[in-house]
């Protein structure tokens, strides 16, 4: 909802089911691998918490949805360039 696409991931000692679990896992070569530096990871760190914080918040998720549209129309994924 919020333009952000992760893994939900087991944690050490979790106490949730496998197939239930309460961490999350980025892809960050992904990231990487498009050209994002230091200050971009900052800034998705942010939208993602900004959704932790309200996820069932849809003005929130409809902000956040459109500041990640935003950052990643300067970092096209290698190989799509042509797209943009």
């Amino acid at each position: 909802m919020a333009g952000i696409v992760l893994n939900c991931n087991s944690v050490p000692f979790d106490k949730r089911k496998l197939f239930d679990p309460s961490g999350i896992r980025l892809g960050t070569s992904a990231v990487t691998s498009g050209g994002f530096k230091e200050s971009e990871m900052a800034a998705i760190s942010n939208l993602i918490e900004a959704v932790i914080s309200e996820p069932r918040n849809a003005t929130v998720n409809e902000k956040v949805a459109s500041q990640a549209k935003k950052l990643c129309s300067g970092f096209p994924a290698p190989g799509l360039e042509h797209l943009h």
